[in-house]
């Protein structure tokens, strides 16, 4: 398999893990699956405001109404997509042995824009080494040394 299909694979893992809340996830899932999100989500939104732009300055009602229609795509992929990037923060979160409840800084009103901050340097903390208490390394790495430095030894 080559690497570009590895990536790909690593993206679309949270949507086969859809309402997965325990493990962990590496932060390569995590952002690939981020960057995933953003682009399925983006892309109908941009294109609907477009249509929607045009059709406005045309004055044409249809046009306008095909926009419409494009971003509701746009809203229903949000909708789909909100349980898989959910799960994943969560077990980005595992993976640096943090409490899933840690993402409420995100949710709460008051503290969001501090709390995502928080956040967002969990998500780019590399995973603990080995086992932790939300279970196995996602990269396979025992203590402080790689499983495939452990098997040369053997």
């Amino acid at each position: 398999m080559s690497q570009n299909n590895n990536y790909l694979a690593l993206a679309f893992q949270p949507l086969k893990k859809y309402a997965d809340f325990s493990g962990r996830a590496t932060r390569m899932e995590y952002w690939l699956f981020t960057l995933l999100s953003l682009t399925l989500i983006g892309t109908p939104m941009f294109f609907g405001a477009i249509t929607m732009a045009i059709g406005e300055e045309m004055r044409e009602d249809i046009i306008m109404g095909i926009g419409v229609i494009i971003i509701c795509i746009g809203f229903l992929v949000i909708l789909a997509m909100m349980i898989p990037m959910i799960a994943v923060a969560i077990r980005r979160l595992h993976d640096t042995n943090r409490s899933g409840w840690f993402y409420l800084l995100s949710v709460i009103p008051i503290i969001n824009y501090i709390g995502s901050i928080v956040l967002l340097a969990f998500y780019s903390l590399d995973g603990d080494v080995g086992a932790n208490q939300y279970g196995a390394d996602p990269k396979g790495r025992v203590g402080d040394i790689d499983k495939d430095s452990v098997d040369a030894l053997e």
